[in-house]
């Protein structure tokens, strides 16, 4: 029996990249967690630095991994040069290399490389501090860190000189940021800062006036943004900004400064699969991964439709959970996803040169031990399998 597998299995491996299903292309995913060293379960960030490393940020610790093996870092009250809180929301590398940590509950963290220590700014009443030491996002932008807090508002960081700008919500000036409970900073290729908030729609900074234009949901206006809810702000590669709210996904429309709107619609399969949309990415292909609350997460083709992929009991190479907080790329074009309880789901890039075709709950082969294929006249592929039928 050894032998037929022997002679069967070099014939699969060049019929694969040929076959040609109905059912959408499977995706593969690693999962790299607490076992393999990763502090904890709950990823909310992840980045990879201009050395390669990929830093994961949990609500347990800070991980560096070489892509064998973890460094950790954490909090130690006794050690003013380690990590400032095991809360970590963010990560960003400024231009000078050095990385910066946003914490819940310890301010901002800077990385020194060459001894592997931090040094910590928090918020002081008496100096011209940080306002919160509650960081929820981070962007460096012409040697200013830009410092997004989860209940005060924006500062800018002045790297060189330390000194910091605040940019709070005033009341009854539009101008100004319209919120304080900041959830996302971006700055796309333009260097434009954009600003989402928790229930103050999203912001624009304007760098001549010090000034924001703000984008809300009020009422049944069509061509307003959906929600004033804003989780993520994206651009892709044909430089357009994508906004995932608390209700669809939107596209910004920069002639008119309006917005294109993405919902579900439960009669129509290709559709968003959940308005939640918490996380955006784009991989090689140029397509966007969107991930959604306990919804797993939806690539969107060249022409606007959904596939949705979600954590699939039965399939141990699926995704490891359905709420994921962030998607990157890295500089192999390899995608990584880190949510709540999923560690880390590593996709690679290598894997979509071929179309894998496995057993899992859905409309799939009936087992993953294929024994033979047999194409008919009509093209159609017959499959034998051990133990599964034809």
């Amino acid at each position: 029996m050894k032998h037929v597998y022997r002679s069967i299995i070099p014939i699969l491996l060049q019929l694969i990249p040929l076959i040609a299903f109905s059912q959408n292309l499977q995706l593969t995913f690693e999962h790299i967690g607490v076992n393999q060293g990763l502090s904890q379960a709950t990823v909310n960030c992840i980045k990879q630095d201009s050395r390669g490393f990929i830093w994961i940020g949990t609500y347990n610790g800070l991980n560096r991994y070489d892509g064998y093996n973890f460094k950790v870092f954490h909090h130690d009250a006794k050690d003013a040069g380690s990590l400032a809180h095991n809360a970590i929301r963010d990560i960003v590398e400024d231009s000078n290399g050095d990385m910066w940590i946003a914490t819940l509950g310890g301010g901002i963290s800077k990385f020194d490389r060459k001894t592997n220590r931090f040094k910590n700014y928090t918020h002081n009443e008496k100096t011209n501090s940080i306002a919160s030491n509650y960081i929820n996002n981070l962007v460096e932008d012409k040697g200013r860190l830009w410092i997004g807090s989860r209940e005060d508002g924006v500062d800018r960081m002045d790297i060189k000189t330390g000194k910091f700008t605040h940019y709070p919500k005033i009341k009854l000036d539009t101008t100004a940021l319209s919120d304080n409970f900041i959830t996302t900073i971006y700055k796309d290729s333009k260097n434009n800062i954009w600003i989402g908030t928790f229930l103050g729609g999203l912001n624009l900074y304007n760098s001549k006036t010090n000034k924001f234009t703000r984008f809300q949901k009020w009422g049944e206006k069509k061509n307003i943004i959906s929600s004033s809810t804003i989780n993520c702000v994206f651009e892709d590669s044909r430089k357009r900004i994508w906004v995932g709210t608390s209700n669809g996904l939107n596209l910004f429309v920069k002639k008119d400064s309006s917005f294109r709107h993405f919902f579900n619609d439960p009669k129509n399969s290709s559709s968003l699969p959940h308005n939640s949309v918490f996380a955006i990415g784009e991989d090689a292909n140029h397509k966007l991964w969107l991930s959604m609350e306990n919804h797993g997460i939806a690539i969107m083709d060249e022409h606007e439709n959904f596939i949705n992929y979600q954590h699939d009991a039965i399939d141990n190479l699926s995704l490891s959970n359905n709420t994921f907080y962030a998607i990157t790329r890295d500089k192999m074009d390899n995608m990584w996803l880190g949510g709540y309880m999923s560690g880390v789901n590593l996709h690679k890039a290598i894997t979509q040169k071929f179309n894998h075709q496995r057993h899992t709950s859905g409309n799939s082969i009936s087992k993953n031990m294929v024994t033979a294929i047999r194409e008919d006249n009509k093209g159609n592929l017959w499959l034998g399998t051990d133990g599964g039928g034809l």
